[in-house]
């Protein structure tokens, strides 16, 4: 006799053996018990779950004598007897009055039209004449529009039983005249019950755990949990071992996986490295090597969020969620690269390179209150008075990294520790220098020279950011666009390259907006060429824009510190003390590289 495999030959006969979709065979059984019977149902969930089993026993239990035969006992009413040759016939696919029908080779207008044709001839040996059509999503659309009629008005003895693993791609004309079964994901529970039913049934033995394995494998699907024992049972002899499993499916062994994912906590970058290619020389597949990862983490995770939810501290949760995200994005880009093994090798590099965020956190906490305690429209004066201590967590995860001791910007000069803010500075030699003033009614005669574009390049981060915040509708025509140099005095170039920005920038209140921010930010009056494609928008500042004005009509540089009296010293916005440089800070760089998030 021929070899049947396992998914066939312990398929589903009867209800009660339908594993996890118990809601969908009491609903059914009761239809049929009430005489409530719709004339077209869909059944609709993921691959192996027992939608096309659930249509053949739904078929016997219409058409068995037995299971219509109300003078035996209630106990067998609307259940198949499945021993009578109409049973039997079904189980196989051979009745002559329920027809099975592939949607995916039987799509177009003309196999519909032969059901149509046959509807009106009355069933032969049961009561009911049934079709049956597995993904029926794969139907053309000339082929529903053409179904609908019948569908909607079908003769009495004629009922319609759909299945699909995509109801989202059938017509709402269609659905609307359908009663829709949904089948859910089997539990690991349900299916490891069931394999260890025919493990036994086939006399062979397992080690503790195999059988959650396959299950676990299978993703809720029964069809494929069985494939899998089916293959693990022709590749091992004798006892069936977790270790056979590995091998079969190409995965690493659990302590190798748990050695890999402790070494990217710690941050130990060369350990990673050397496991990732050990794992590769195994023969692990990427794609699962991902998995594997991703499943302890997970389970890690879960014990950390209970240990949380049971009072013990718990510093490691923010931790395994940056891990947990980062293997997501790159599982998901991983079908699609060529380059598998070295996708894997740079998202785990990745990991051991993270930094911590609680750490992260602290920081950016602390520069949070700095530019809460320097926030307004003017600065204020700064005297020594500390700030409240930042209490640092009691407990630092393992491999997390101190929050560093000196942190400075860009431009070199140095943060104070978090907690305090330094008393005194050594002011900029423009704090000493004597300059005009404005009287009121009478411009200035003198002129500062043009700060040059390598300033205005210095703060055009900070001008995005601010454009972000302040005029969203601006910000997406400069993202991306960096400032050049012209020919003509006080003036920057820009080019944009989508011409329906350049249009709207035509507009007065637009260049009014954009270049009285780049003044308040750069503390120039800047003038600006707007091109596109060899067009040019000449723009240039607001003349009566409010605010402290200098020598040349624009507001004063945001450098150095400007003294206002003995004992007291105000900080210039720009200052990395009141924040206005945070955005230039490599820390504050990193975490809103790593969050993926932005500064307000």
């Amino acid at each position: 006799m021929k070899y049947q495999v396992l998914a066939r030959r312990y398929r589903p006969r009867r209800f009660e053996e339908v594993v996890g979709q118990e809601s969908v065979a009491a609903t059914l059984k009761g239809a049929i018990l009430q005489n409530r019977l719709a004339h077209a149902f869909l059944f609709t969930g993921p691959r192996g779950v027992g939608k096309t089993s659930m249509a053949r026993i739904f078929a016997k239990a219409l058409n068995c004598p037995r299971a219509a035969d109300r003078t035996q006992d209630p106990s067998g009413w609307a259940q198949p007897c499945d021993t009578c040759s109409t049973c039997e016939a079904i189980h196989t696919g051979q009745d002559i009055d329920v027809v099975e029908l592939d949607g995916a080779s039987h799509r177009g207008i003309e196999e519909i039209r032969s059901i149509i044709e046959s509807v009106n001839r009355p069933a032969t040996r049961g009561l009911f004449k049934i079709y049956i059509i597995d993904e029926v999503h794969m139907l053309t659309r000339e082929a529903f529009n053409a179904l609908l009629k019948t569908l909607e008005e079908p003769p009495a003895h004629v009922k319609f039983v759909f299945a699909t693993t995509e109801a989202q791609r059938i017509p709402d004309t269609v659905l609307s005249r359908c009663q829709r079964f949904d089948f859910h994901p089997i539990t690991d529970e349900a299916i490891t019950r069931r394999l260890a039913q025919i493990l036994s049934s086939e006399g062979r033995e397992s080690e503790p755990n195999l059988l959650e394995r396959v299950a676990r494998y299978g993703r809720g699907g029964l069809r494929d949990s069985q494939t899998l024992l089916d293959q693990l049972m022709t590749f091992a002899e004798g006892v069936l071992k977790v270790e056979d499993l590995d091998r079969m499916t190409g995965r690493v062994p659990e302590n190798h996986v748990r050695q890999l994912s402790d070494a990217a906590l710690a941050g130990r970058s060369g350990e990673v490295f050397s496991c990732t290619r050990r794992s590769f020389e195994l023969g692990a597949d990427p794609a699962i090597l991902l998995d594997q990862i991703m499943d302890h983490l997970r389970t890690q995770l879960h014990e950390e969020v209970n240990a949380a939810k049971n009072g013990a501290p718990s510093v490691r949760i923010d931790q395994l969620l940056a891990f947990l995200q980062i293997l997501i994005d790159a599982s998901g880009r991983l079908k699609h690269s060529p380059y598998a093994e070295l996708s894997v090798e740079v998202a785990l590099l990745k990991l051991s390179r993270l930094e911590n965020p609680a750490a992260l956190e602290e920081v950016i906490r602390w520069l949070g209150e700095i530019e809460k305690r320097s926030g307004g429209a003017r600065p204020l004066a700064l005297k020594p008075t500390p700030l409240p201590a930042v209490t640092a967590p009691t407990a630092a995860p393992p491999g997390s990294r101190p929050i560093p001791t000196r942190l400075e910007d860009s431009s070199g000069v140095a943060l104070p520790p978090p907690g305090t803010i330094p008393s005194r500075a050594a002011p900029h030699p423009s704090a000493t220098e004597e300059k005009p003033m404005a009287r009121p009614g009478k411009p200035m005669t003198e002129h500062r020279p043009s700060p040059g574009l390598n300033q205005l390049l210095s703060v055009w981060d900070q001008i995005r950011i601010e454009l972000e915040a302040r005029h969203p509708d601006l910000a997406p025509f400069f993202r991306d666009i960096t400032p050049g140099a012209s020919s003509e005095p006080d003036t920057f170039t820009v080019e944009i390259r989508n011409e329906f920005c350049f249009r709207q920038m035509k507009a007065a209140n637009r260049q009014e907006s954009f270049l009285g921010l780049v003044r308040e930010v750069a503390g120039y009056p800047w003038k600006a060429l707007i091109r596109h494609e060899g067009k040019v928008i000449t723009a240039t500042p607001p003349l009566d824009r409010p605010g402290p004005l200098g020598p040349t009509g624009g507001q004063e540089p945001r450098q150095g510190r400007i003294s206002e009296g003995p004992g007291t010293e105000t900080l210039p916005k720009s200052h990395p003390a009141n924040g206005e440089g945070i955005s230039r800070s490599p820390v504050v760089k990193k975490s809103v590289e790593l969050f993926g998030g932005r500064l307000v």
